[in-house]
């Protein structure tokens, strides 16, 4: 089997099943085995992100824990590897944004919000832009200038 090869067709479709992996077992699955061989950074946010989806997916709440925390500590990892990363940083705020507030996974918002704000624009990934626009549109508080900036990838 040849190694694994980062490309921009990976990374559109780790986003894709992100994005429909709380909705969907199959996708959120899908994600995780793509996934599990993680050789860079974002790979390694991309599993962590879908081992934390998975978390709602389970029954028995240990299982849930388990997954829950497995997942945050690998994109932890993550961006402990890559910390200017706006795509893993936007993982992350995503998932704590979403958190339930008893697991305490909410320390960095303001952080990476920050950093998604300033790396944005020069990324270059057009498919991360828009997906995480729209996402901060309708997720975040935005001041009036957030949204004119953020308006330009709808």
């Amino acid at each position: 089997m040849a190694p694994f090869q980062l490309n921009a067709d990976n990374a559109v479709n780790w986003l894709e099943l992100y994005q429909l992996a709380e909705n969907n077992r199959s996708s959120c699955d899908q994600l995780i085995q793509s996934t599990a061989s993680a050789s860079t950074a974002l790979q390694k946010a991309y599993h962590g992100g879908g081992l934390v989806i998975l978390a709602n997916h389970l029954w028995a709440p240990t299982s849930k824990l388990s997954s829950f925390n497995k997942g945050t500590a690998e994109i932890d990892e993550a961006i402990s590897e890559d910390a200017s990363n706006p795509e893993i940083r936007f993982i992350r705020y995503s998932i704590q944004l979403k958190a339930p507030s008893f697991l305490g996974y909410n320390k960095h918002l303001a952080e990476d919000r920050k950093i998604i704000f300033e790396k944005l624009a020069n990324y270059k990934n057009p498919s991360f832009q828009r997906v995480a626009s729209l996402f901060l549109l309708k997720n975040s508080k935005c001041t009036p200038e957030e949204e004119t900036f953020l308006n330009q990838w709808k």
